[in-house]
Parts: C-alpha cells; structure tokens; sequence
C-alpha cells in the first residue's frame, strides 16, 4: 500500500533516529513550563524549526483532528492535529506565536474566539480542551484525502490499535489521494511503552539507537493491516481507480480485490476497496499472530462488506489539492460588501495586472499589513497594477460587518469582496495571508503565490507578472 503498511514504520524510523545520531546537537528539553509532554519534546527534537502544539483532553488524553488556526511573525496556517493531539507547523524561526481552535470533534467544546499564546523561543504550547468524547460516536477526519468516517462499533475497546493515515496527491501519487485505518496487532498499552522508549531515547548514542531499532523491528513484526482503506482518483486529469490501483504506491502486491463507488467530491470519485485476506496474510509468515488481532482483523477485512464502510464515509473532496501555478485561471464568484456577487474576473478586467490578497478578520498579520497594502497599491497604479482584497471568513455571521470595520480603521480605498463558503474549490491556501498575481482574465502570472506577510516579497511578484506579460 501506499509508502507501503506498517510493517515498514520501522524502516522510516531508522532514518529518522540515525539522521539524530548523527548529529553534534543533542536533544534538548526547551519546554517554557506548563507545557510539559515527552512526545511533544521527542517529536521538536527530531523536528528543529518547528511549533508543535499539543492538544489534550481534561485528563490530559490526546485530541486528534482538531483545527488549529497558528499565526506567527508572518503568516497564519490551518493545520488538523494528529493521533497524538500534535499539529505541526514548519518554521524557519520558531518564537512567539499564537492560536486557536477553529474546529473540534463532537463532545469537545472551541471557542474560536479565545487565543492561546506563548512567549517561548522553541514553540511549544499545550491546550486542554473542555469536554469528552466518551458519549460521541468517533469520526475519523481524513482532512487530506478528502473524506470523513464514522467508526465501526467493533473499532471501539479493540486489542490492538488503530492509526489513521491520510495522503494527499503527490509526486508519486498524482491525481491520486489515499486514506486508511491500519490495524497492528498490539495493545495500545504496548504501543505507549514502546513510545515512551523512543521518547527517552539518546539520539546521540548509536549503540543505544541501534539497540532500539532491533527492539522496534521485532515489536513490529506482528499480524497488521488496513481495517479502512479508501482511494480518491481526479477525474479531471483523467485517472481512473484502474490507473491507481496499479500505481506502486498504491497497490503494490496487488492485494486489492474488490471496490465500492462512493461518488465524487471536488472532481475525485472515492472508492473503498476490499483486500484479499488470504493473499494479504501470507506477507506475515513468521511473524507474531495473536489470537485476539488475528479475529479483529479478520473482523474488518473480511466480515464487514463494502457498503457498510460506504454508509459511513462522508466525501468532502481534498485539502489543497487545487493547483494554481503560472498559467492556471483563477475566477469564481464573490460578493460585494452590500451583498451583490460578481465574477472574481470583473473586477481584474481594467488592470494588467491585479494582485489577490486573501485574508481572513481572524488573522492578525492580514489585518496589520492592510495600511501597507493600501501604499502598495497607490504605488503601482501607474503601472496599470491594482490589489483585490478576497476577505475568506466575510460570508460567517457577523464577519463582514467585522471586516467592513478593520477596512475603515486601516484606510483602505483598494478593492475587498468577500469570498464563498466554497472557496477552497478553486484555489489552494494553507497560510493567511495568500497573494495571487493575474492578468485581466485570471491567468496566473507568477511561479506562485506569496505565503505570508511579505512587502517586498508582493513588490517582487508584482515585477515579475508585469515583466511576464511582455
């Protein structure tokens, strides 16, 4: 399966910790106090130049696939967190920085409104949300693929444990987006113990890290697979659930034998695919079958039919799969502040180039930059270049009163239209700020957009969509 299944983690973490031991600079505990977690510190010590924020229950159980909104000294960016409570966000100097939590499953409560901040020069923080999930059926949201499942009752309480891995399209992978449940045949109260080891681990130490990989190797020698595993193929680049399936990332045994057709979202149709059990067994001869994983397994990949998973998987279409590169077009449907809609397109018509600055009223670095913006744009008119504010939150209750306001306090005279609901369609944003640059008809003129508050970053881009239209 895709980067194969997980009898091939320990493979990847060799990698990783021999990269560590390989190193002059030891782990360090930087940790600013309060935010004490030894996974959250293992991970930052293996990941330099990272914010890492954790999220908790009240009995400080981790939270997966809550929406973390992150803003640092430049940008803003929306991340899920992880089985483990974690969302990363990359950096190239971490420091003071601050969130919120947009989204949470059912049984947590988010207050959007509230911001969790830190002074720390590492980037850590730790949040604890109020609420349970003990009464709320589990959802598993593969942001990245695309799609949404509702646990099966036997995936409740099971010997072994169950991980979620979500894949977008990539280069190996194109118009291609993959995500599955995989089962490994260990108690969850192995796994922590074996997690714990790592995260005490001395990378520095090859003897020691050696001596882990042995251990981690035969801790993963163990019956395991797919309980879920579902393909989402573009439809609009021609790939087919043929195509996919003989993709070496995919389906590289061929172990697939059966599909299910979920439908489409966002130009991918969805299938969830059956695996032939007594091919698939055969790849653990040797390996440690309890009896207990053995029937649990059997359980998913056998027992349950197609559409049983079907009717409860809910498509949204994938996360930043839209590509806006030089020369794509870039048009939808926006709304005016006084509620009449218009093509993004008309409004770029009467300009050579105009520059579409994507904000949201939550993003503090695309509230302070608008004064500046607002210069940049007196300074290029002569130039036949205009800026378009595209505000992405203007459609929620009460945002656009909120941005018709902030618009006013920074003297802004330039353009601002409100984005829909929808936007995430046509136009792949991961931080906020994002600026796109486009001729008249929304063709895309630069490489790609600028990421982040970057006033000379926007001049350069400008430069090169004017000299891109020579």
């Amino acid at each position: 399966m895709k980067r194969k299944l997980l009898s091939l983690v320990a493979v990847a973490m060799a990698g990783v910790l021999l990269v560590a031991c390989n190193t002059s600079k030891p782990a360090q505990n930087t940790n600013d106090g309060g935010n004490e977690n030894p996974k959250v510190e293992a991970q930052a010590s293996a990941l330099d130049n990272s914010y890492l924020i954790l999220v908790v229950d009240e009995n400080d159980n981790p939270v997966s696939d809550v929406t973390v909104q992150f803003c640092n000294d430049v940008q803003c960016k929306l991340g899920t967190t992880s089985e483990d409570g974690v969302a990363v966000f990359e950096s190239e100097n971490p420091g003071e920085f601050s969130v919120h939590i947009l989204d949470a499953p059912a049984g947590y409560t988010a207050d959007a409104e509230t911001e969790y901040t830190t002074d720390s020069n590492y980037g850590q923080l730790k949040i604890v949300l109020k609420g349970s999930a003990e009464n709320a059926e589990k959802v598993y949201n593969f942001a990245t693929a695309g799609f949404k499942f509702a646990a099966l009752p036997d995936m409740e309480n099971t010997f072994g444990t169950i991980e979620k891995v979500d894949f977008g399209s990539d280069d190996d992978t194109p118009g291609i987006v993959t995500g599955r449940l995989d089962y490994i045949g260990r108690s969850k109260e192995e796994c922590d113990a074996i997690q714990k080891k790592l995260d005490n681990l001395d990378r520095t130490d090859e003897a020691a890290v050696n001596a882990f990989l042995e251990e981690y190797n035969k801790f993963y020698n163990v019956i395991q697979g797919p309980a879920l595993y579902v393909i989402g193929v573009d439809t609009t680049k021609g790939v087919t659930i043929e195509n996919a399936l003989k993709n070496e990332y995919v389906d590289p045994q061929g172990y697939i034998c059966d599909t299910y057709d979920l439908g489409t979202a966002k130009d991918y149709t969805y299938y969830v695919c059956k695996i032939d059990y007594d091919k698939y067994i055969k790849e653990f001869d040797g390996a440690e079958m309890p009896e207990e994983a053995v029937k649990e397994l059997k359980t998913f990949m056998v027992d349950t039919d197609l559409k049983t998973y079907a009717d409860r998987i809910t498509l949204e279409g994938p996360m930043g799969d839209i590509s806006v590169d030089n020369g794509s077009v870039i048009n939808f449907e926006v709304t005016d502040f006084d509620g009449n809609t218009m093509n993004l397109t008309d409004l770029c018509a009467d300009h050579k180039v105009t520059m579409i600055n994507v904000w949201g009223t939550w993003c503090k670095w695309c509230v302070a930059e608008l004064p500046d913006l607002e210069e940049l744009n007196k300074e290029f008119e002569a130039q036949g270049c205009q800026i378009v504010g595209l505000c992405e939150d203007g459609w929620k209750e009460g945002k656009a009163d909120k941005a018709t306001q902030q618009l006013k306090d920074a003297g802004v005279t330039y353009i601002n239209v409100i984005a829909p609901e929808s936007y995430h369609d046509y136009i792949s944003v991961s931080g906020y700020p994002t600026s796109f640059f486009v001729d008249s008809k929304g063709n895309v003129l630069t490489k790609k957009p600028v990421v982040g508050s970057d006033l000379e970053g926007y001049k350069a881009a400008l430069q090169e969509a004017l000299a891109n239209l020579q």
